[in-house]
């Protein structure tokens, strides 16, 4: 049984082996056989096209020796041909007609064809004085009629068209007027063209092609006698005439040097030409292999896609018994996960009771923050207004002491200094606004009074705590800010540094100011206890401070920060090595600050 289903099984392969050659073998044949009309159709109005083009170009200049041959010049000078004044006026007759017409060369040939007039007289390899009595052209005007002559040129080396035409004086033929025209523009043009484009005269020679290396060869056997006519009338010059691989296989098909070409073939007219256009067969031959092997692939695809869909729907009615098993199965595990969701609600519950209590705590925490920033910024906006305070009430005590001792001078001065201290007071609270209101902060301010000012601010907290205060000023004038805003950074930077070094054994304050380029460089160094070691940046932070609390608002250094960001410059912090704190302020300064 094993054996029988076996050998079914591979007939029926065999079959399928069969149909499948079968319909590849006839899907090529049929692209074969339409490809091979669709490219007749075109090749058809492809050679319709050059045919036009070349009938076109040989009648250019059909006209042209009629027009010369009616011509009063021409018919004197073939009347008295040795009076030189009159052939000089046709030579430049002739040059005037080929000039205004482009044609290449007019000629005037008397009875016995010489030529005694040339447009082409002045140019290299002149027809004057040359005989043509041998050429056919003239033999046939010389008999009345209008000849068209294709062959290569006595004077030129290259092949010409030659349209001859007959001078008629007193009812007889006196000379034959000529023109000379070429076809490499045309042929030149051809050299495009993929297949083979050929123009045969009426013996088969090649006198034109698409492929310059067939030109004067011969697409069948030429006899003696028509041999030696050729080379007695010099039409085509020395050529060898030779053999070109060319066989016509019919039903429009021809084989060049061994391969299949298709054929379309024109006549061209007076000349008695005949225009073929030859195109291979390969592109052809390929495309009918191509849709052969596409049609056997796509009915093999097809033989898959039925096998795939029995497979498949065997698959499915196994599926399908499989269903009902599993559906018993799911029932009975529907229960459990039924349980297990509800002990999984109850869960569910219980965490966004939990995750509520914990938003509650959070919104109670952040409050708690808010009312401890609150503090901090107060007691920060009581430490900056403290030291003007204490120098008002130095300068009071001070007033006292001189208005006793009738020093009027030195009360006059010290209520000065008091007005001053108001004011600054008064600026101190507008310069908390600096991070919000973003004022501007450009300027100009003397660098001496600018120090004045930061001495007799700080001079008590200096003598209280045994500090000193040393300037390094390396030819500067002044500051590129606003009174207000250098005095802020200056003065924090300064006050910072007193209050770390309160409780330190040396206690030195030194500002650096030098000028390097277009950029104004602030150092204020301290021997202090330096920044913390992890992150010396982060002291620029807002609220960040090491002091107690209620000595400060850690918004000084971030005030000072933003007047030198809104300046353009840069602020940086950094230990030094010796140990102390070390800030650095960079400002750009214009050239006219610079000359200042």
């Amino acid at each position: 049984m094993t054996k029988i289903i076996m050998l079914s099984n591979f007939i029926r392969a065999l079959l399928w082996l069969f149909v499948i050659l079968l319909v590849s073998v006839l899907s090529g044949w049929y692209s074969w056989h339409t490809s091979q009309q669709d490219r007749q159709q075109r090749l058809n109005g492809q050679l319709a096209l050059y045919q036009a083009a070349l009938v076109a170009e040989l009648d250019r200049y059909e006209t042209l020796p009629y027009i010369v041959s009616i011509h009063p010049y021409v018919r004197r000078l073939l009347s008295a041909p040795d009076y030189m004044p009159q052939r000089d006026l046709v030579n430049q007759y002739l040059t005037e007609v080929a000039t205004g017409t482009g044609a290449p060369a007019l000629s005037l040939l008397d009875a016995a064809g010489n030529c005694i007039a040339s447009s082409a007289e002045q140019s290299e390899g002149t027809p004057l004085q040359q005989n043509y009595s041998s050429r056919p052209y003239f033999r046939d005007a010389m008999a009345g009629e209008v000849s068209h002559f294709f062959g290569v040129g006595l004077t030129k080396s290259h092949a010409s068209v030659f349209v001859s035409q007959p001078v008629r004086q007193a009812g007889q033929v006196s000379g034959v007027a000529v023109v000379e025209f070429d076809l490499s523009a045309l042929e030149a043009a051809w050299q495009q063209e993929r297949g083979y484009l050929l123009v045969l005269d009426r013996n088969g020679v090649v006198v034109l092609s698409s492929k310059p290396q067939l030109r004067f060869g011969s697409v069948r056997n030429l006899s003696s006698e028509l041999r030696r006519e050729l080379y007695r009338t010099s039409q085509y010059g020395t050529a060898s005439f030779r053999l070109l691989p060319y066989r016509r296989l019919g039903g429009g098909l021809v084989e060049v040097a061994g391969n299949d070409h298709l054929m379309q073939v024109r006549e061209v007219g007076r000349l008695g030409w005949r225009i073929v256009l030859l195109e291979d067969l390969d592109g052809v031959r390929q495309r009918a292999w191509l849709v052969g092997l596409v049609s056997g692939l796509a009915l093999v695809a097809a033989l898959l896609g039925v096998m795939y869909g029995r497979l498949r729907w065997r698959q499915m009615r196994d599926a399908a018994a499989m269903q009902d098993v599993l559906e018993h199965t799911v029932n009975e595990r529907t229960s459990q996960l039924a349980a297990a969701n509800m002990r999984l609600a109850n869960e569910v519950e219980t965490k966004k009771q939990t995750e509520i209590a914990l938003r509650k705590a959070q919104d109670e925490l952040v409050q708690s923050g808010k009312l401890v920033a609150l503090g901090q910024m107060a007691a920060g906006v009581v430490h900056e207004l403290n030291q003007p305070l204490s120098a008002l009430r130095m300068f009071a005590e001070n007033t006292i002491h001189y208005q006793t001792n009738q020093q009027t001078a030195e009360v006059s001065g010290n209520l000065q200094r008091i007005i001053r201290q108001v004011d600054k007071l008064g600026e101190l609270t507008l310069a908390l606004r600096l991070l919000a209101s973003r004022q501007s902060v450009a300027g100009w301010t003397p660098l001496l009074q600018l120090r004045e000012a930061l001495e007799a601010m700080f001079e008590n907290n200096l003598t209280e705590h045994g500090m000193h205060l040393c300037w390094r000023v390396q030819n500067i004038s002044g500051l590129p800010l606003a009174e207000l805003a250098a005095e802020q950074v200056i003065g924090n930077l300064i006050r910072n540094a007193i209050d770390a070094m309160v409780t330190w054994p040396q206690r030195v304050i030194e500002v650096e100011l030098q000028q390097n380029e277009n950029k104004l460089i602030l150092r204020v160094l301290d021997s202090g206890p330096g920044l913390p070691q992890i992150q010396p940046e982060q002291v620029f932070e807002p609220f960040y401070t090491t002091k107690p609390l209620g000595k400060g608002l850690g918004l000084g250094l971030v005030i000072v920060a933003s007047i030198v960001r809104d300046a353009g410059g840069r602020i940086s912090a950094a230990n030094r090595p010796e140990g102390g704190a070390c800030f650095t302020v960079e400002l750009p300064i214009s050239q006219q600050e610079s000359a200042c």
